[in-house]
């Protein structure tokens, strides 16, 4: 396996992790390493298993000697995951969430404003 066909099968993956999860980074390591716990485990070791993978290619011994079917199927592994996960739904949670603290806030406040407000007789 050459290092450009290695790129050619991380790049997409990289994308789609960047789509679904909503985790960037310059390259695949950096984003599988951003992603985290946000990955399941199978995905999460497939993804380590290509990361091992890369350092290997850099050897050109190494490189010769590595199966691409392995790296395929690791890669087939983290795009399983993701091809069921919705696009942008970490995203969603979290403006969902955001919202719902403040309105909870703003509530809180409004409580505390309407308690002064009968506690000094204005109402």
């Amino acid at each position: 396996m050459t290092p450009e066909q290695y790129t050619a099968l991380t790049d997409p993956l990289r994308a789609t992790i960047s789509a679904r999860l909503g985790v960037r980074g310059r390259s695949f390591r950096t984003t599988v390493l951003r992603a985290g716990r946000l990955l399941p485990a199978p995905a999460r070791d497939a993804a380590a298993s290509l990361l091992a993978l890369e350092q290997r290619l850099d050897n050109p011994k190494l490189a010769h000697r590595t199966d691409p079917a392995i790296a395929r199927s690791a890669a087939q592994t983290v795009q399983a995951y993701l091809s069921h996960r919705p696009e942008g739904l970490r995203t969603a949670r979290r403006r969902a969430l955001l919202a719902a603290e403040l309105g909870f806030r703003g509530m809180v406040l409004l409580v505390a404003i309407l308690t002064v407000l009968r506690w000094r007789g204005y109402l």
